[in-house]
């Protein structure tokens, strides 16, 4: 088994950079990318660390965890079934299984120095139901755009999806409240 290095919470409050966490095997529609950035989610993250919840599927005791979900990385393999995304590109947040290994959990584990994405695309036309790909909101995004920039795009996204679905337009008032 190969290993690398991530960020984990070990309990609540104990946060350590861990060289024990197994390296992800990638399915036959799973990609493995080499996180470059990984922000750090105000939060999301400082609820995991406190032991206040964050965690996916309502496992909150499930320690220790790999932190992150804003993280951005470079394509270095894919899967056999893999049609849409290709060696070199870079795509916004990485993930993990939901067992990590070697005793892991994660809360997205964007944290680590590789994660995978998932082309949802192939899954669906080879019959996969839309509930059986294992992550979302995972997208490509260009040379153009610096990794550690790359890492607030799905923030950027949320907010913009927030601001959509409220029908917030040119003009609108709004209050922005809170962290997050």
């Amino acid at each position: 088994m190969e290993f690398m290095k991530g960020i984990a919470v070990m309990a609540p409050g104990v946060v350590e950079v861990r060289e024990d966490i197994p390296l992800p095997e990638i399915g036959e529609y799973e990609a493995l990318l080499r996180v470059h950035a990984c922000g750090f989610c105000n939060v999301t993250d400082m609820e995991i660390l406190s032991g206040q919840g964050g965690l996916e599927g309502g496992a909150e005791n499930q320690y220790p965890t790999v932190l992150g979900h804003e993280g951005a990385g470079e394509v270095i393999a894919i899967g056999k079934k893999v049609r849409n995304i290709k060696v070199g590109e870079r795509w916004i947040h990485p993930n993990l299984h939901r067992n990590v290994g070697n005793g892991y959990h994660k809360a997205h584990g964007g944290m680590a120095q590789y994660g995978m994405v998932c082309d949802t695309q192939a899954m669906l036309e080879d019959g996969y139901v839309p509930a059986e790909p294992p992550w979302y909101r995972q997208h490509r995004f260009p040379e153009t755009i610096d990794y550690i920039d790359a890492g607030v795009l799905l923030s950027l996204s949320e907010s913009h999806s927030a601001a959509v679905n409220f029908g917030i337009g040119e003009g609108s008032k709004v209050l922005i409240y809170g962290a997050g």
